[in-house]
């Protein structure tokens, strides 16, 4: 666990169809600010009741403010036939 103001972030390999769970630890609360991908991403905002796809892209999404707990967080499912990079970074709220 971090604190206020931290910054979060980090890049990963993602087999394919694998999914990347931006989820933060319980307790904390993040603002995402950057997605990062070098290949095709579902990105799904997730939650115990539901799941919404908020994009399905091949560029890196940049100036967001998307707010993720540990029981709404985002999703990155790779839809390439091979591994990618992905990733985000932005700051710790909680």
């Amino acid at each position: 666990m971090g604190a206020l103001g931290d910054t979060r972030g980090t890049l990963s390999s993602l087999n394919p169809s694998a999914t990347f769970n931006l989820q933060p630890g319980s307790g904390e609360e993040y603002i995402i600010h950057n997605i990062y991908t070098s290949g095709t991403i579902d990105i799904l905002m997730t939650s115990s009741a539901a799941k919404l796809t908020i994009e399905t892209t091949s560029t890196n999404l940049t100036g967001y403010f998307i707010h993720v707990t540990n029981t709404q967080y985002i999703q990155m499912i790779n839809k390439e036939s091979g591994t990618i990079i992905v990733g985000y970074d932005g700051i710790e709220t909680k």
